[in-house]
């Protein structure tokens, strides 16, 4: 019998961009109740997750597309990119920006990238890495607690508390090992060091590096799929007047606000 959901309210999205900006720091500082995981029982991959540990081999000299990577990046890296031409004509946020990226450059630990070409397997810090980020924003498992422009780009990955019947959502192979996780659908080029695959975990918690996760051929495909969507959609509404610059404040916020979170709890 499944283990019964937490009695947790389900958060009420935001009808409209308009809608008033959560308090991440509170979010971030104290940690949402984590709910459990929901299942699409129209999905096969939810009814019947694949938990058997993948099993690559070492000996090639590439990483493969929908291989997930350790890769030294920086969370933000790709939607700072989606704002590139708001940043300079903005006033007052070059310095606050200057010193979120001072933070978000400093020991900066793996996160897991989805490599959506195939690329060596070098350790070199200048070896190009296409990329589609992974994050679990410190616990954030709702839409309702992400900004606007994370709402449009992030995707659950199983297991998820955004998981709904016929709803859009990924699934790695094996099952990702931590729930409430977002892949960002927004691409991007990284020049920042990869340390490997990312590591299956076994019973004891212990890495086990033999072991890996991917998103596999139509997991894969679906993925690509929904990226190139999402970037049409974001493209369409950033040609609207303020919309770009609107979006980029409210990220900026987020920003600021998981750095505070972030150094409350060092």
């Amino acid at each position: 019998m499944p283990e019964p959901a937490l009695p947790i309210p389900r958060p009420q999205a935001a009808a409209d961009d308009s809608a008033p900006t959560p308090d991440y720091a509170f979010l971030l500082r104290d940690g949402p109740q984590m709910p459990h995981p929901r299942r699409d029982p129209k999905c096969e991959r939810c009814t019947d997750p694949d938990i058997k540990p993948w099993s690559f081999n070492p000996a090639k000299k590439s990483y493969r597309r929908g291989d997930i990577l350790q890769i030294q990046e920086s969370v933000h890296t790709p939607i700072d990119a989606l704002f590139t031409s708001v940043k300079k004509t903005l006033p007052g946020t070059a310095q606050s920006a200057s010193s979120v990226r001072s933070y978000l450059n400093s020991d900066r630990k793996p996160r897991p990238g989805v490599a959506m070409e195939s690329r060596p397997t070098t350790t070199m810090t200048n070896e190009q890495t296409y990329t589609c980020l992974m994050a679990t924003y410190r616990g954030i498992y709702a839409f309702a607690h992400l900004p606007p422009v994370l709402k449009h780009f992030c995707v659950p990955i199983s297991p998820h508390y955004e998981i709904e019947k016929d709803g859009t959502h990924l699934h790695t192979s094996p099952e990702w090992q931590r729930p409430h996780a977002w892949l960002i659908a927004c691409a991007c080029v990284s020049m920042k060091l990869v340390v490997g695959r990312w590591e299956w975990k076994d019973e004891t918690e212990t890495r086990r590096p033999e072991f890996s996760f991917r998103f596999y051929k139509k997991m894969f495909k679906d993925l690509d799929q929904i990226r190139a969507q999402k970037w049409d959609e974001w493209w369409q509404r950033a040609q609207e007047k303020g919309y770009l610059e609107a979006r980029y404040m409210e990220y900026q916020a987020f920003k600021r606000q998981i750095k505070e979170a972030n150094e409350q709890v060092k």
